[in-house]
């Protein structure tokens, strides 16, 4: 079940209790309380396993899918949309050091993102949602300064940022490698090491992206899929189910 609040780019999700696999492109900051069950999770390079009473933290511009579930897993979520996150931070921009809370500090945080689901007006909810801002996300923050990895070359990023602006169309490889200046082969390397996923498959996920929030606004999956750059509703749902998890359909119904 989904529902917003009277807080604008914030959702407040609670999904009940299934041993289905799930993976996405995460768009969104997620402050995730595991609510039941057990399962091994693959996320930034790395697997994790969550039981219930643990709390996850998930960040715009990655991907994560289940590998196994021991239980069936539910969950209590507070979303935040990025621009609402920045409300509650004096920078923009960062990553996250850790993604998985345990503990004592865990029952905590759980108890903030219960709360942020039965407060009785905007102003306590306000309070209640910074607070777990600054609880579970604040000191976990990676600035850029402290990453390790250097930032992609100016060649690969202008490949990069045309993608994304022309995600819709049709791109020869050979275009975005001439615009990193690059032979194919040593360009679709490159971008891999600096972005973590070759770029058709970049592509396929700002798609999917997109049509969601097409979705979201009413338009119909025939619309969207030529809207977005597949050619047709079932190349569409294709590549939707295996990114989100669930077909356009059910992904609508999940939402409301």
């Amino acid at each position: 079940m989904s529902r917003p609040i009277d807080l604008p780019g914030v959702r407040l999700l609670q999904i009940a209790p299934s041993a289905l696999p799930f993976q996405a492109f995460q768009e969104t900051w997620d402050v995730c309380l595991v609510s039941a069950g057990a399962s091994d999770w693959r996320y930034r390079g790395g697997t994790r396993t969550s039981v219930a009473g643990n709390v996850r933290l998930k960040e715009p511009g990655e991907r994560f899918r289940t590998e196994r579930v021991h239980a069936p897993v539910g969950y209590v979520i507070v979303q935040l949309e990025p621009a609402a996150l920045v409300k509650y931070l004096d920078r923009a921009g960062p990553h996250l050091r850790a993604n998985e809370i345990e503990g004592p500090e865990a029952t905590a945080i759980a108890h903030m993102v219960r709360r942020a689901h039965h407060c009785e007006t905007a102003l306590e909810r306000g309070a209640m949602l910074a607070a777990l801002v600054e609880a579970a996300v604040v000191p976990r923050l990676e600035t850029r300064a402290d990453r390790k990895d250097p930032k992609p070359p100016r060649a690969i990023r202008k490949a990069h940022e045309f993608l994304h602006a022309h995600f819709d169309e049709e791109i020869p490889l050979s275009t975005l490698a001439g615009l990193a200046d690059m032979h194919e082969v040593s360009f679709v390397r490159a971008f891999r090491r600096a972005f973590g996923i070759p770029p058709h498959r970049l592509q396929t996920e700002l798609r999917v992206r997109s049509a969601k929030r097409l979705l979201d606004r009413g338009a119909t999956g025939a619309e969207v899929a030529a809207l977005v750059g597949f050619h047709d509703q079932s190349h569409l749902t294709r590549h939707f189910k295996s990114i989100v998890g669930l077909s356009p359909g059910r992904y609508l119904a999940s939402r409301r």
